[in-house]
C-alpha cells in the first residue's frame, strides 16, 4: 500500500494540467469568439498530451501494446469533444441571433416608415396607413399610426402570420424581409462554428444527411412551408436531444481519459511498483 498512494498521487498531479487543458481547449475557447477559432488545434495539442500520460507508464514497464492502445483511445476521446466545443459555441452564437429577433420589431417599424412617411414626423395616416396591410394597429384610433404604436403591435401581436409569398402590405412583407434576415444570420453563425470545429462539421453533415436537409436550401424551404411568425418564434432554438447528448458525451470522454490514465497495463503478469 506504501508504494501505492505515491504512484496514485503522482498520477494526480500530472491529471490536473490534463484537465487544465481540456478545459483551456474546450469550454474557454468555445466562449472566447477569439481563441474559438483555434480550438481545434488547442483540442489535438491536447489529445496528443493525454495520449502520452496514460500510455506512459505502460511504456516505462515494456507494455508497448498496452501503451499503444490507451494512447489510441484517450486521442480519440479527446478530440471528440470537439463536438460538445462546437456546441457550446453554437449557444453562444445564438445569443447574438436572440438580440437580432428581439430588436425586430424596432427594426420592422423603422425600415417602414424609412418608406413611406417622407417628413419623418414618424405620424402614418390616409393611404400610407392603408398601405401597411395591418388593420388595427391604430391603438388611439384617430386614423393615424405612430413609429411606437407600429413597433408596439409588432411586439404584442402576432401580424404576418402567413407565409412569406402571401405578405401583401408593406408592414408584412419588410416583416417577413427582416425575419429572413435574422434567419440567415442563424445560418451564418452555424457555417462559423463548423468551420471552426471540422470534428463537428462531419458528424453534422452526416446528421442532416441521415435526415436528407440541405442547409443551402433550407431557409428558402421554410420560407415556402411557414409562416414568417412561426419561424421568428423558432429562430433562436435548438435541439434539446442534441444539447443532451453533447452534455453527457463531455462528461463520459473526460471520465474515460481519467480512467484510462488509472488503468494498469492490459497484461496477465505481475506489475511491479504497483
Amino acid at each position: 500500500f506504501g508504494t501505492m498512494a505515491p504512484v496514485g498521487f503522482s498520477r494526480l498531479l500530472e491529471a490536473l494540467p490534463l484537465a487544465a487543458a481540456i478545459y483551456g481547449s474546450t469550454m474557454l475557447a468555445a466562449m472566447t469568439p477569439i481563441i474559438s477559432r483555434i480550438s481545434i488545434y488547442l483540442l489535438c495539442a491536447t489529445a496528443v498530451y493525454a495520449a502520452y500520460l496514460v500510455s506512459k507508464q505502460d511504456m516505462k514497464m515494456g507494455h508497448g501494446q498496452s501503451g499503444a492502445i490507451k494512447a489510441v483511445l484517450a486521442f480519440l476521446l479527446v478530440i471528440s469533444l470537439d463536438l460538445p466545443t462546437a456546441r457550446i459555441g453554437y449557444h453562444r452564437a445564438l445569443d447574438e441571433v436572440t438580440s437580432l429577433k428581439n430588436s425586430l420589431p424596432d427594426r420592422v417599424s423603422e425600415s417602414t416608415f424609412g418608406a413611406l412617411d417622407k417628413d419623418k414626423n414618424k405620424i402614418l395616416e390616409g393611404e400610407e396607413a392603408e398601405s401597411l396591410g395591418i388593420p388595427g394597429a391604430d391603438s388611439n384610433n384617430d386614423g393615424k399610426i405612430t413609429d411606437s404604436e407600429l413597433s408596439e403591435f409588432a411586439k404584442n401581436q402576432k401580424p404576418c402570420d402567413i407565409t412569406q409569398d402571401k405578405a401583401s402590405g408593406l408592414f408584412c412583407r419588410n416583416f417577413c424581409d427582416e425575419v429572413k434576415k435574422t434567419a440567415h444570420g442563424r445560418q451564418k453563425a452555424l457555417h462559423a462554428i463548423r468551420g471552426n470545429n471540422p470534428i463537428a462539421k462531419f458528424a453534422s453533415e452526416l446528421f442532416d444527411v441521415s435526415r436528407g436537409l440541405d442547409q443551402a436550401e433550407k431557409i428558402n424551404k421554410k420560407f415556402e412551408e411557414r409562416t414568417c411568425q412561426r419561424i421568428l418564434r423558432s429562430v433562436d432554438r435548438t435541439n434539446r436531444r442534441v444539447d443532451i447528448f453533447c452534455f453527457i458525451w463531455y462528461i463520459v470522454a473526460v471520465v474515460g481519459v481519467y480512467a484510462l490514465l488509472r488503468m494498469r497495463p492490459w497484461t496477465a503478469e505481475p506489475v511491479k511498483g504497483e
